[in-house]
């Protein structure tokens, strides 16, 4: 007979863990107890030393599908004989280092309840279990037990806590477990905040087929929902929202998503992730789907219900919906009861309920790559769950991320926490947002930064807030030498590797505007060895907001005074722009391939203006078509010059080819610079690993050109696959540049 402590670290909590435990600990015969420690779960264990070893084994090898163990401590200790073995209440510690469970979509065991006329929570709207139900955003502290949750404020009735104390349950410890007579409320209210009568749900479907738009409380925050073939309705709501021509996220069933859109084995796959993420997928020709929920896009995003209130809804509405951020433009998602009610002209009617929110997470939205997880926004169903890094820190350090798809990201030892998406920063409640979420973080993981990363640009609002922070060593890190060790550090990659990174603005070290840049080193050592020919960007950022600018820029680049406007351009201010370029007037030089995309965009014609970040790119993606043929280039071997390839597209539309087939060869030439360039680069240095990264390389044309290029060529190539490739995932690469420059690398 022995005893051992065992203490395990890692997503063990608020995903049926210590029931779990219990369970295999029964199996056994064993004795002891198990419970939650704000480090993760200790486990005192005692019995035969051959059941103890099955014991541990089991726990490894059958843990709950939600969970994730990162380190197991066994330590022999006193033998206690103990009677029994138990689940005990849970203990803190001075150090918290725990992993909190992100939210988990309605389980098919609930699903089934949830429809069932026979059992008690037949269409209840809060219906969870240890498998299911909120984690992340109705926490506030940790060890994860419903006293250090929003459901504190629910007392359970007998029936819920005879289930929750059942080691047979699978509500055995479910912490928001509830009922109809114990759990939170659903109620539909007007925009006056007038409660309807009515069954909730079913007046809020009526609504939405009768062409309103429905505010729903979600699990990190509100949606705006109305019904997505509805031309009135879609319109009225972007223009409400201000949305511009940026595509709204949809909800629906399989059943529905499979008539709007070509769905793929591994994009259902991925629909139905415990996560419920948003998937971008090929629309079908014949789909019914209004055309002003994805203006001039080849893609539409679709998710799957994920909580019991919009498995109801969806059932009983029976259309696709728009089920979009409860929000103006570029905010962050409301969550705040109150504050949605003061919002009260963006909706008609309010599906909502009593279970606070207590930190916001909006939806994630992944693509597919080659059958794999390409995310596009880490949020909701993916928030917290850290990122292993190939070294361990000795010192807590904060990247402070960028301007535009702001996250954050907190070092601790060995890992690293990156934020749920926030927003476009400049806006005070995206500032606001901010800091709200990076208090909660410090106080959740026990993370007190020492060092905090920044951008380099002089103009950022998170620069500023970086600036503004006391008692901290600042270090500041080139843009896209953060996208580098970003795409590096998701591979849990520590060795040398070539860059390419694609994106749109970065500050340069010599004050240009990069964003078309090569790099050759590693985690510790950076160094640019190649960028796009410098051309001069008239109007600064106006040139962002109106591509026909740099398209201008592009065609005098290559030309000269002897170039001539395709008919769509020549009602532009083309002289003010050419003055502006000649006299070098607010025409910053910039490297960038993102304003390449959207300059080749707005000179082929097929989008001149953009209504949100990176409109014109998206668009000459939607309508390449695969063809033969690319445009020339010259490298040679130092230089880039990519005057043949303006002059190649130039001429394509003299002779009045097809845009789709101009985007694709153009898509195929940036294949082939990408390929040149990396194999000069490879045969000076001997590098065979390349890693791609920045927000161009969304783009899933380009990548897939790109990857399928390099790999049959023997390059081993790596990609995002756990966070953004856009500056969703740039602080990752500044807090690891962090680490490393202040411990003496560059």
């Amino acid at each position: 007979m022995e005893a051992k402590d065992i203490y395990i670290r890692g997503k063990v909590q608020g995903v049926g863990f210590r029931p779990f435990v219990y369970r295999i600990a029964r199996r056994y015969g064993l004795k002891g107890f198990v419970r939650n420690e704000t480090t993760g779960v200790y486990i005192h264990i005692e019995g035969e030393n051959g059941k103890i070893n099955n014991f541990i084994e089991s726990i490894e090898g059958e843990k709950p599908t939600p969970s994730n163990i990162v380190d197991i401590e066994i330590k022999k200790t006193e033998f206690k004989n103990f009677i029994d073995f138990f689940i005990d209440f849970s203990q803190g510690k001075h150090e918290k280092f725990t992993f909190v469970s992100p939210d988990i979509a309605t389980c098919d065991r609930c699903l089934e309840e949830l429809f069932n006329p026979d059992d008690r929570r037949y269409k209840f709207p809060f219906i969870n279990c240890t498998n299911c139900g909120p984690r992340f955003t109705i926490t506030f502290d940790v060890p994860y037990d419903r006293r250090n949750t929003t459901m504190n404020e629910f007392e359970m009735c007998d029936i819920c806590k005879a289930e929750y104390s059942n080691p047979e349950s699978r509500r055995f410890h479910a912490q928001p477990n509830c009922c109809f007579d114990c759990g939170p409320t659903l109620i539909l209210l007007n925009n006056k905040m007038e409660n309807i009568e009515g069954e909730p749900i079913r007046m809020a479907a009526k609504f939405i087929r009768e062409g309103y738009i429905v505010g729903i409380k979600g699990l990190g925050g509100y949606h705006l929902a109305c019904n997505a073939k509805n031309n009135e309705a879609v319109k009225r709501l972007r223009s409400t929202k201000k949305r511009g021509n940026k595509p709204f996220g949809m909800m629906a069933s399989i059943e529905m998503i499979k008539k709007e859109c070509e769905v793929l084995a591994d994009e259902e796959r991925v629909l139905r992730l415990p996560a419920a993420p948003i998937v971008l997928m090929k629309k079908r020709e014949d789909s019914t789907i209004s055309d002003f929920v994805a203006p001039g896009q080849s893609r539409l995003g679709f998710m799957l219900p994920y909580t019991p209130i919009h498995h109801l809804l969806i059932k009983e509405v029976d259309l696709p919906l728009v089920m979009t951020s409860f929000n103006i433009a570029d905010e962050p998602i409301e969550y705040n009861d109150e504050n949605v009610g003061q919002h009260s002209d963006l909706y008609d009617y309010l599906l909502t309920h009593n279970r606070k929110i207590y930190i916001r997470a909006d939806d994630s939205v992944i693509s597919t790559l080659n059958g794999e997880v390409y995310p596009i926004r880490r949020s909701r169903g993916f928030v917290p769950d850290p990122i292993e890094l190939p070294f361990k820190s000795d010192i807590d350090i904060l990247g402070i991320g960028g301007d535009l798809k702001n996250t954050f990201c907190l070092i601790k030892r060995n890992y690293a926490f990156l934020s749920q998406y926030i927003g476009d920063m400049g806006l005070l409640k995206t500032e606001e947002a901010y800091k709200e979420n990076l208090e909660h973080f410090k106080h959740i993981f026990d993370i007190r930064p020492e060092i905090i990363v920044s951008d380099l640009h002089p103009g950022y609002h998170s620069v500023s807030m970086a600036e503004k922070m006391q008692g901290v060593k600042l270090i500041k890190v080139q843009h896209h030498k953060a996208h580098f060790a970003s795409t590096l550090a998701d591979n849990f990659y520590g060795g040398d590797a070539i860059g390419v990174i694609f994106d749109g603005t970065g500050y340069g070290e010599d004050g240009n505007i990069w964003g078309g840049e090569f790099f050759v080193g590693s985690l510790e050592n950076i160094e640019r060895v190649a960028h796009l020919p410098y051309i001069p960007l008239p109007g600064g950022d106006m040139a962002v907001i109106e591509p026909w600018r740099y398209a201008i820029s592009l065609l005098y680049y290559a030309f000269g005074d002897n170039f001539s406007l395709p008919i769509h351009l020549e009602k532009r201010n083309n002289q003010f722009i050419l003055q502006m370029i000649k006299n070098s007037i607010n025409s910053p030089l910039t490297s960038s391939m993102g304003r390449l995309f959207e300059g080749i965009s707005a000179l082929v014609g097929v989008c001149s203006d953009n209504t949100f970040e990176g409109e014109a790119a998206m668009k000459l993606e939607s309508i390449a078509h695969e063809t033969d043929g690319m445009y020339n280039f010259y490298y040679d071997g130092n230089n880039l010059d990519i005057k043949d390839l303006i002059i190649g597209i130039s001429n394509d539309i003299k002779k009045k080819e097809q845009a789709s087939v101009i985007s694709y060869r153009f898509h195929r030439s940036i294949s082939e610079i990408v390929y040149r360039i990396v194999s000069s680069i490879s045969k000076k240095t001997g590098i065979k690993t390349v890693a791609l990264g920045g927000g161009v390389f969304q783009n899933l044309l380009l990548m897939k050109l790109t990857l399928e290029r390099l790999e049959n060529k023997g390059y081993n190539v790596l990609i995002h696959r756990n966070i953004p490739t856009n500056d969703g995932g740039l602080s990752l690469g500044q807090a690891v540049m962090g680490y490393f420059i202040n411990k003496g690398g560059k």
